[in-house]
């Protein structure tokens, strides 16, 4: 995740400058929550911080952004030093186990069980088309809505949530690669033990899921509710994706 984590306004709205930051992990995770404020009828978003998250509310909705690098070869520079890779704060949920469990109990199953959307319904990038010697990269975008979360709250979500997917799938310039690598800002490795056991057959949380199977060479198939809900829009093959575990999270 990045270490200070930007505005989703920001990152819909980014564009890239400078020398693109080198490679450090092979996955980006950015968050926001949607909450109601004290106004009537105004819904706020702000960008979970990696160091000050302490967990899920079920009245509040959330976008996920998993940006990650696609099959290849190439392997990612190591941070050289302690401001490259800070250490990891204490977390209030210390291990995907925990995690998965309080967002089941607190968030709708629907959007845990798999992404709104993602690069199988949306790739190759404009950019692409013309040739890229970068990694290349592929993403997945969700929305957890909370099980007691308002009507209002939920459509604000949506229409973002919309409004980012319309900024990823309308990449000329490459941006993605600039947004993966933190925008050039620090990154923060997660804090999160990686012991999330999952059943196919049961409820899944899908993004902890793929996260839990960047292991050795095992492949996994990228799949959104989108492509579930509209093979139509599927054109493309399932897109398979080797994670691997030693290469970090960011």
């Amino acid at each position: 995740m990045d270490a200070d984590a930007a505005a989703i306004e920001q990152v819909i709205g980014y564009r890239p400058s400078g020398s693109l930051p080198s490679l450090t992990y092979r996955s980006n995770i950015k968050a926001w929550r949607f909450h109601a404020s004290t106004a009537p009828l105004e819904v706020k978003s702000t960008p979970l911080q990696p160091g000050s998250f302490s967990g899920f509310d079920e009245s509040e909705c959330y976008i996920l952004l998993h940006i990650y690098r696609r099959t290849d070869d190439r392997a990612p520079s190591r941070p050289s030093s302690a401001s490259a890779a800070p250490t990891p704060p204490p977390m209030t949920a210390g291990s995907m186990s925990t995690l998965a469990s309080s967002s089941g109990q607190l968030l709708s199953p629907r959007g845990l069980a798999a992404p709104f959307s993602g690069y199988d319904d949306s790739g190759p990038y404009p950019f692409e088309q013309h040739g890229s010697s970068d990694a290349p990269l592929a993403h997945d975008l969700y929305i957890w809505n909370g099980k007691r979360a308002q009507a209002l709250t939920k459509a604000v979500a949506l229409t973002k949530c919309f409004e980012l997917e319309r900024a990823l799938i309308n990449d000329e310039v490459g941006a993605i690669h600039y947004l993966h690598r933190g925008m050039g800002g620090a990154l923060q490795p997660a804090a999160f033990a990686a012991d999330y056991v999952f059943s196919k057959g049961g409820d899944t949380n899908h993004l902890l899921a793929t996260l839990a199977e960047h292991a050795g060479s095992h492949a996994i198939q990228c799949s959104s509710l989108l492509a579930c809900m509209l093979p139509s829009l599927a054109v493309r093959e399932p897109l398979i994706a080797c994670l691997m575990a030693t290469d970090g999270h960011g």
